[in-house]
């Protein structure tokens, strides 16, 4: 309980006054153990991220699912009187996510093993308003990129139900993400950008329209609840496997609700059948 306490806190901790260009988009980990199990599942983070996704095991021990998540963040004033000086933040992250995978159950155990792919956009913008002269109206220095990326990833994880209502899961998603410069403004002439929060994808945009970049993130995701409605939390750290390191999030929560459709179904019908 005090390990998941620390993890909330830093995870607020790290979140708070930063904007990110990269972030661990909520993992989908649905624990299918049977045919035929829908689910439903809407997630919030509180930063500004929602997703939503759905999981069904259309097979024996072959299930699917899709998820679309939406993280959207600005920090600072978008606008500053004459001989003011500050810095106006901005990060849009939109990514749809759909994968197939194979499970299997026995007893309190459970494992799957996913391969997806991945579309997204990334948008953000980071402008200085810097007034040493006390005349000039417009920011000093603007940095904008649009951007929109494709990937590919597989994702394995394993589950443990401690009792009939707590199980506990870790997963890990391994990703290929591919990001191609659609608009852009102010990176030519930088040489070297060290901007606000670290390395960013300006770095990397010098000269390319398209840069690769691999990660690794470890999830843990607690689960609490019954057969027809769980209640979960979820902690991403993500790595970086390449040398290319942006600007990320360094530990993600989310806050979930998930609703097994099928199970429900299969209750209202027995509920009718007694009356």
């Amino acid at each position: 309980m005090r390990a998941i306490l620390l993890l909330v806190v830093l995870s607020f901790v790290m979140e708070s006054c930063t904007i990110y260009q990269y972030i661990s988009s909520k993992q989908t980990v649905p624990v299918f153990s049977e045919k035929n199990q829908l689910q439903v599942e809407l997630a919030v983070n509180p930063f500004n991220f929602y997703g939503a996704g759905i999981a069904y095991s259309f097979k024996d021990h072959v299930g699917f699912f899709c998820d679309a998540s939406y993280y959207d963040k600005s920090y600072g004033p978008s606008e500053f009187l004459i001989g003011e000086t500050g810095y106006f933040l901005e990060s849009n992250i939109l990514d749809f996510n759909g994968a197939i995978g194979y499970f299997n159950r026995t007893n309190r155990f459970a494992y799957e093993v996913f391969t997806g792919i991945g579309y997204g956009t990334n948008d953000y913008k980071n402008i200085d308003y810097r007034f040493p002269d006390g005349i000039n109206i417009g920011p000093n220095d603007t940095l904008f990129f649009d951007s929109k990326f494709y990937k590919f990833f597989i994702q394995p994880d394993i589950s443990l139900n401690l009792t009939d209502k707590f199980h506990v899961a870790l997963s890990t998603r391994f990703s290929a993400n591919n990001y191609n410069l659609l608009n852009k403004r102010g990176l030519d002439s930088i040489q070297s950008v060290n901007y606000r929060y670290g390395t960013t994808f300006y770095n990397y945009f010098q000269g390319n329209q398209s840069i690769n970049i691999y990660a690794i993130e470890p999830c843990l995701t607690f689960s609490l609840g019954t057969d027809f409605v769980k209640f979960k939390q979820q902690f991403i750290v993500p790595a970086f496997i390449s040398n290319k390191k942006v600007n990320c999030r360094p530990i993600s929560m989310y806050l979930s609700v998930s609703f097994s459709l099928y199970e429900l179904s299969q209750k209202f019908k027995k509920s009718a059948s007694l009356k």
